[in-house]
């Protein structure tokens, strides 16, 4: 009997952008024996809240006063760079061998944390009793029974990894909360949420340590580790911060920052994730089987319930999207090469770690590139040195000694990623995932209140959801430009050109819309008309009818 009352949802990709944690909260912090400075308390502006700025180093501090345009681009520049190389300080004591292992070892535990706390059991008394279990009572007087109780839903020494990132969070939350830092990991779901919403920091983290590590110091126990999670709250969270910032000040002129050297408090911010805290994309594996194609897909039943990811799951859902997404010729594309080279490593024992002798694997690589010379070394394995670049990391491996590292997570999250990449240009693809979007959008309208009507077109004009509510028309433009939300560290002002030119163009696509309402009125008898563009891809701007997807049930309600 299957431990879950439901299916592990594929291809969940790492959050980036968390809301500002710890806000109102005086941040001080001991790190390698030093203590950072609180922050000044400063008043909060009723439109923008006052952030915790987080510095690292002894000499950590943003600017003092407001700033915008290029003087700020300049100033966050240099804080960037700044934290990047106390990041760098901070790494070079320990070793380049054991410690990234370890903290390896500390991301499978909060993968696999994770996925219990979020996806329910098939005894959902004991999935209660196990995420409202309070964090202190998890790592003390019930660690016993939280252990067996884990062992007893799968095999693989998941209880051991759980159980030690638990202790870890417990110490760090320990250590802030003695500081005046409250995080709120007062639950086992609590932790396990914090975790979520920085995913993105820890294998950030991962990916520089094999180049930064350069010292003898091994960090093996939950006590070592202590200071890297630091690292994640308190540069890597830093470092997402600026890099929006910065792009924020490349898309407007009037955006400002106001800082205490400390603090800072913007004019604005910017909510660019899915719901869930995901990465958007034109049309995910999801979609596909519910929307878009037609036919047999494979089953899970071959999958053991007592593995939590595993290799074998992968294998499977490498299986689904390249059925899902057949339609549009993804064999003929690099994704074939790179199942090729990945296939292998996913056989034999079904471990969460994925390892491969590197120069084998490296020469394999340079033989598809001729074929396929969007595929490199720098596809597969993260070597770089700059922790802000890491962020945008999408790869699969990194490098430790004569071995590549990776595991099922990160291959997965490198799988969706890739077929993302090959297809977006596809013309068929754009289209199609279109028509998939348009019925996300009807769906997701008509549970909340919207009746539909069956208008598509007249006097050949085109429309994509027309709907009524109140006695009125709703006329719903569904735009599915992509986006890449990697620019907005590695090339913000290009990210602010890109979306102040789709920002225009959906502008354009309402005028059209307020120039044929007359067609709708007269179709349907109704004389008032309202029109929207729904964005799949989050875009910056103040327009009211301009709903990023990832806002419209919230914008829905709101109408109530």
């Amino acid at each position: 009997m299957s431990n879950r009352s439901g299916g592990r949802s594929p291809f969940q990709s790492v959050a980036r952008h968390a809301p500002p944690e710890g806000v109102g909260q005086d941040d001080t912090i001991r790190l390698q024996g030093k203590t950072f400075p609180k922050c000044a308390r400063l008043p909060v502006h009723p439109a923008v809240l006052m952030v915790p700025y987080r510095p690292l180093g002894p000499k950590s501090h943003m600017f003092k006063g407001h700033l915008s345009g290029p003087p700020l681009i300049s100033a966050l520049d240099a804080e960037i760079i700044r934290t990047s190389g106390e990041i760098a300080r901070q790494l070079a004591p320990y070793d380049p061998i054991v410690t990234p292992q370890c903290w390896h070892r500390i991301l499978q535990g909060a993968e696999e944390l994770i996925n219990l706390a979020t996806e329910p059991l098939d005894d959902d008394g004991l999935h209660h009793a196990i995420v409202d279990m309070p964090l202190r009572m998890a790592v003390g007087l019930r660690a016993g029974w939280l252990g067996d109780a884990i062992k007893g839903l799968f095999d693989g020494g998941i209880e051991t990894r759980i159980l030690e990132v638990l202790r870890l969070l417990h110490a760090f939350d320990s250590a802030c909360a003695a500081n005046g830092l409250q995080l709120g990991l007062d639950t086992v779901g609590a932790a396990a949420g914090y975790l979520h919403t920085r995913r993105r920091r820890i294998v950030a983290l991962l990916y520089v340590m094999p180049q930064l590590c350069r010292g003898k110091i091994e960090a093996r126990t939950s006590y070592d580790l202590v200071p890297f999670v630091t690292l994640v709250e308190q540069a890597f969270g830093p470092l997402i911060d600026l890099s929006q910032m910065r792009m924020l000040a490349y898309l407007s002129q009037d955006y400002e920052v106001e800082s205490d050297g400390v603090r800072y408090r913007a004019t604005r911010t910017a909510d660019l994730l899915d719901e869930g805290a995901m990465d958007p994309e034109r049309v995910s594996v999801l979609d596909m089987l519910h929307h878009g194609v037609v036919g047999d897909f494979p089953t899970s039943d071959h999958l053991d319930p007592r593995r939590l990811l595993s290799k074998a799951e992968v294998v499977h859902q490498i299986a689904l999207i390249e059925i899902a997404y057949a339609e549009f010729d993804l064999a003929g594309t690099s994704f074939a090469a790179v199942r090729e080279l990945l296939l292998p490593l996913l056989r034999g024992p079904q471990a969460h770690v994925v390892t491969a002798p590197a120069e084998p694997f490296l020469a394999a690589v340079e033989h598809y590139a001729r074929l396929w010379p969007a595929l490199s070394r720098a596809t597969f394995v993260h070597e770089g040195f700059d922790p802000a670049g890491a962020i945008n990391g999408h790869q699969p491996f990194i490098r430790i000694g004569d071995q590549l590292v990776t595991n099922v997570t990160l291959v997965t999250r490198f799988l969706n990623d890739w077929k993302n990449r090959v297809l977006d240009r596809r013309k068929r693809f754009q289209i199609r995932s279109g028509f998939i979007f348009e019925k996300k959008v009807r769906q997701i309208l008509e549970a909340v209140g919207f009746a539909p009507t069956p208008v598509r077109r007249i006097e050949r004009k085109e429309f994509d959801v027309v709907m009524t509510r109140d006695g009125a028309i709703h006329n719903f433009q569904c735009k599915n430009t992509s986006i890449d939300n990697r620019l907005i560290e590695g090339q913000p002002a290009r990210y602010a050109r890109y979306n102040i030119a789709v920002v225009k163009s959906h502008r354009r696509a309402l005028a059209k819309e307020f120039g044929r309402e007359h067609l709708l009125k007269d179709k349907l008898g109704l004389p008032t008309i309202h029109h929207y563009v729904i964005s799949r891809f989050p875009v910056i701007c103040d327009d009211p009818d301009i709903i990023p997807f990832a806002h419209m049930k919230a914008w829905s309600a709101s109408l109530r």
